[in-house]
């Protein structure tokens, strides 16, 4: 849990500098997307509810945690704000689809 916490305090700082434009991924340390051929088969496994309702995919991902897990997230760009849609095991991927 603390490396969970302190990637969140990461993803505040940055969320709170961003005021305008596309979002930087390269900003957030080990994050990368889901490759193609993953969200072509689990793309759906990446689908989470946010806030307003709306049912959005979080394909962008950090890693770095004991146990593989992971943290999905999605930038809105139109509220510059970064959501955390899962924080969890590892889903699902082409590579490791169990």
């Amino acid at each position: 849990l603390p490396k969970i916490v302190e990637r969140m305090f990461e993803l505040e700082k940055l969320a709170s500098d961003w005021n305008r434009g596309i979002f930087d991924y390269r900003q957030i340390r080990n994050a990368s997307p889901e490759s193609e051929s993953t969200m072509s088969r689990f793309g759906d496994k990446r689908e989470f509810v946010c806030p307003d309702g709306q049912k959005r995919t979080f394909e962008w991902h950090l890693k770095g945690f004991p146990n593989a897990w992971r943290v999905h997230i999605l930038a809105d760009p139109k509220v510059y704000k970064i959501l955390i849609g899962y924080v969890g095991k590892h889903l699902p991927t082409d590579k490791y689809p169990t």
